[in-house]
């Protein structure tokens, strides 16, 4: 019972992906006790990520219809988090996974709420702190993500471009490790080199103590917020020129022209 009670987990309701043809009741299912006890659905986690309706379609479309983003449900214990282990394992063993799906992976073992990240860490024979840098990883957008494959960039270098703040100062420094097919040293050379030319040098722990009389402070939330600009597509720059008494800050921003007003006063 202790297993099954560890199963029950709150969903987003956008990753359950429809249900299986022929739904079946959760009577004579493992956890049907459960379900039964309060959880709203009986799910199955996906192989590709995700879940399966396997029970409650009925109270899953009336939730939906109600707004609700998520969904107390129990997660079917048909999906073996033992096998999936051992093969994770094995593939490691025999290093024939990438580090990006290996992050994946242990990202999709964690959400499923069956194991801690302290328990993954001990069946896997690694240290929190390792895994822990595993899943920094996913820190990288999806397109950034597909850069790294494509130049097969080391899990190291992804580290170090890692420490690059905002995506697209990190996805144009894949594209260049890549494109000049840079080492692991020239790659944490030139990232050492980029951060040193930041106004607030980015330690290497990325903490940072709040000093409200430093103007770098400051400096670095505008720099943050031109960062987000450039994400979304608009083309903004950002130029500081330090003095002796003041910080000079210019912004570049597109503007957008606004249609002329039809007709006058009359």
């Amino acid at each position: 019972m202790q297993m099954l009670a560890e199963q029950v987990c709150w969903v987003p309701i956008s990753e359950i992906a429809g249900w299986k043809d022929g739904e079946v009741g959760c009577r004579g299912l493992p956890g049907a006790d459960v379900w039964e006890g309060g959880a709203s659905v009986l799910l199955e986690l996906r192989e590709e990520g995700g879940y399966i309706l396997l029970a409650g379609r009925e109270r899953l479309l009336e939730l939906k219809a109600l707004g609700q983003n998520c969904v107390d449900a129990v997660i079917s214990p048909r999906w073996n988090l033992e096998e999936r282990i051992s093969g994770l394992l094995n593939r490691l063993l025999k290093g024939t996974v990438h580090y990006l799906e290996e992050a994946e992976e242990y990202d999709l073992l964690l959400k499923t709420g069956l194991i801690s990240r302290q328990e993954l860490a001990q069946r896997l024979g690694r240290s929190q702190a390792t895994l822990q840098r595993k899943l920094r990883l996913l820190s990288f957008a999806e397109e950034t993500r597909k850069l790294l494959r494509r130049h097969q960039l080391s899990e190291q270098q992804a580290q170090a471009i890692l420490r690059i703040p905002g995506e697209q100062g990190r996805k144009r420094m894949v594209e260049h490790v890549g494109k000049n097919g840079l080492s692991l040293r020239d790659t944490e050379d030139l990232v050492e080199e980029t951060l040193s030319r930041m106004p607030i040098p980015v330690p290497r722990d990325r903490r940072m103590i709040p000093l409200m009389r430093d103007h770098r402070l400051y400096i670095n939330a505008i720099r943050g917020i031109v960062e987000q600009m450039q994400d979304a597509g608009l083309q903004a720059d950002m130029q500081v020129r330090t003095g002796t008494a003041l910080v000079e800050v210019r912004l570049s921003i597109p503007c957008f022209s606004q249609p002329r007003r039809q007709g006058g006063r009359g």
